[in-house]
């Protein structure tokens, strides 16, 4: 390097070091400060003595001179001393640098030295080389954002020019005069005339098509064309996508069987763009004159679910759309059905069709579609609410009730019950509940919420707050892998009571070994004095949260709290939270829902965050496994190293003492003391 240099490298690493890495951190590092140096204090820039080390991987970490304090060069200092501060460093295995304060330009002397050191070791330029660093994602950002400013013109030239009718005007297919425009068909301009269209759009009618009206382009919807002498709309003949038979089924024969239009009568179509209106048709043979309408079988084929079961009903709804919705109010809860109707209703009125859906409609044959998937989950597939990873002997269960999903009583209860049963219930019957509450003479003066100084709500009855609640909340029960397995709906607090329910009639069933409550200490005596129906439910062990024991007295954490208990694997207890951070999110369209459509809904959630949970079960507990192994090898490690240790300190004793008798038995002290 020149002369005068602000920097000195001393590379006394004793280990190799990639040279490029090191080299490109040292230019960072370098570039970092320049860009600082403006936003130090004082009228001029300054720059402190800094000292940087990099380690054998090339990570940066900074040190202070020995002594604890940093070393300043002042103004006019002889540069020895710094000669000094690096010699005598004693570092031995860092590579070191410094920047003194200078009367010079530091912002030129930087620059200077930042190109010599890349044009030395070969470093080329580029904002990805540190992807972590403040001023690269923000070059990042101004790039992005420059891109998008140079080529939205662009953009925005060639939207205005589809807009306009094409200087080619020849139709895709047969090269005649085209009128009509559809996007969907092909690529580049999707031109087409009208018998092509007629042809084309046959077999393909949900496609959204435009007509040139001789001064823009229109949409349309799918039975309406243009009459290409006058240039005026007219309606044509299109049918529904019903797919025919290939052969006739009472003659055999082949190819026959063509579609005729029912005089007066439509056919309405829903799919995520929107309503669609077709001219309703049923198939008739050419060969014998034979003739059927739709089935149910023939709907299913061709996608469609049906909207009504009534005769006279002419809506049919997508089942792609429905599967689409349905991952839609899971993957975001609270999704609003109205909103989305009137979503699929503007697609609709923006493409020129009818706008008007059916809400009623699209909601009970949600519900149908609903059912149907749940009985095809149940077909041969392990247990919905049962966890791989313990189904057979339970460790541990958490139990925690959620107050956000309550339901206002104004809200009618409905005329049936839910949907779910048998191994897709999750949700409890009321009437089972109140029955076992009954059996247990159960009142709400029966229990204590206090612990200490502590009031626990969750052992609280009733409320002022719960007056135009019926359901005021859910009691949640689930495995130490946040799998939800079972379920109450709460009408008073969370008492003793609904735990006590699952405690007796699920938790034995699953022969879990560890019971987790937020109240354990003043739930397990109640649950001693409530005469259990099977003495085995108190072979479990009590258990307080990891959290909530905070607030217990400290006699009470550790008698009951779970980490002092033998066998609870360090257990935090508090696994039901994760699934409220989901479950809550219900709680703005739950509210306001029947009581039977609450508790689906609530169903439904549930199975979606089990399903997800499962489905990354294998790799979370190979990741735990990993991580247990990693520990126990080097807690062995330190183990053997600590023996090791004793048994050297051991000889080392042992060597010293037999000197000691040695160098007696050498001068003759010890004969002559015995």
């Amino acid at each position: 390097m020149a002369s005068g240099a602000l920097f000195r490298f001393t590379p006394v690493d004793k280990r190799p070091i990639g040279l490029s890495d090191s080299a490109n951190k040292v230019a960072e590092d370098l570039r970092r400060l320049k860009q600082r140096k403006g936003s130090l204090r004082g009228s001029k820039a300054s720059l402190s003595a800094l000292r940087f080390s990099y380690d054998s991987q090339g990570k940066r970490k900074t040190k202070r001179p020995k002594g604890g304090r940093r070393r300043v060069k002042r103004p006019g200092q002889p540069s020895d001393q710094d000669e000094q501060l690096y010699d005598d460093s004693g570092h031995a295995h860092d590579e070191l640098f410094e920047i003194a304060d200078t009367s010079s330009d530091v912002s030129s002397e930087l620059n200077r030295l930042c190109s010599q050191i890349e044009a030395e070791l070969g470093i080329v330029r580029d904002a990805r080389t540190s992807p972590n660093s403040r001023t690269d994602w923000h070059d990042r950002i101004v790039r992005r954002e420059e891109s998008w400013e140079e080529i939205r013109p662009t953009i925005y030239e060639e939207v205005i020019s589809k807009e306009g009718y094409p200087q080619v005007n020849e139709c895709m297919l047969c090269g005649k005069k085209a009128l009509i425009r559809c996007m969907e068909c092909f690529a580049v301009n999707g031109l087409l005339c009208t018998s092509c269209d007629a042809h084309v759009h046959t077999a393909a009618p949900l496609h959204d098509r435009e007509v040139w009206i001789g001064t823009h382009f229109v949409a349309v919807p799918p039975t309406t064309s243009i009459n290409e002498d006058r240039m005026e709309l007219i309606t044509i003949e299109r049918f529904w996508p019903l797919k025919p038979l290939w052969r006739c089924p009472k003659c055999q024969q082949e190819d026959s069987l063509k579609l005729e239009a029912m005089i007066g009568s439509k056919r309405v179509l829903i799919t995520s763009k929107g309503r669609f209106d077709f001219d309703d048709c049923y198939v008739a043979c050419s060969s014998c004159g034979h003739s059927y309408g739709e089935t149910i079988s023939s709907i299913v084929c061709a996608r469609f679910w049906p909207g009504s079961v009534a005769r006279n009903s002419h809506y049919l709804f997508s089942i792609e759309l429905f599967n689409f919705f349905d991952l839609l109010q899971k993957f975001l809860p609270g999704t609003s059905v109205t909103g989305f109707i009137r979503t699929l209703e503007q697609l609709s009125l923006n493409n020129g069709r009818v706008s008007t859906i059916n809400q009623a409609a699209f909601i009970k044959a949600f519900e149908e579609y609903r059912y149907c998937m749940s009985d095809l989950r149940c077909l041969g597939r392990h247990p919905l609410f049962d966890c791989p990873a313990c189904f057979k002997e339970q460790h541990s269960v958490h139990v925690d009730g959620n107050k956000k999903l309550y339901r206002y009583s104004k809200i009618a209860r409905g005329i049936r019950d839910s949907y779910y049963h048998g191994a897709a219930r999750f949700i409890a019957q009321n009437n089972e509940v109140d029955s076992h509450l009954d059996q247990l003479g159960y009142t709400d003066d029966t229990e204590s919420g206090i612990c200490g100084t502590s009031r626990w709500k969750a052992a609280k009855a009733a409320s002022k707050g719960m007056r135009n609640l019926d359901e005021t909340g859910l009691v949640v029960a689930g495995c130490r892998h946040t799998i939800a397995q079972s379920a109450i709906n709460m009408f008073r607090g969370e008492i003793f009571g609904y735990t006590h329910y699952l405690h007796s009639t699920d938790f034995v069933k699953r022969n879990v070994q560890f019971l987790w409550q937020d109240v354990i200490c003043q739930y397990w005596p109640w649950a001693d004095r409530a005469t259990l129906s099977t003495s085995s439910a108190l072979q479990m062990k009590p258990c307080l949260p990891a959290m909530h024991a905070k607030a217990h007295t400290w006699h009470c954490q550790v008698l009951w709290g779970g980490r002092w208990k033998n066998g609870s694997a360090a257990g935090a207890g508090e696994d039901m939270e994760q699934l409220f951070s989901y479950l809550s999110r219900w709680s703005s369209t739950t509210k306001n829902m029947l009581a039977y459509r609450r508790e689906e809904f609530l169903t439904e959630a549930a199975l979606f965050w089990n399903s997800r949970k499962i489905e990354s079960l294998p790799k979370k507990l190979a990741q735990r496994l990993k991580k247990v192994v990693i520990i126990f090898i080097c807690t062995l490690q330190r183990v053997i190293d600590v023996c090791l240790y004793i048994m050297l300190q051991y000889v080392l004793v042992s060597l010293r003492f037999a000197y000691y008798l040695a160098s007696l038995l050498s001068d003759n002290v010890f004969i002559q003391k015995f």
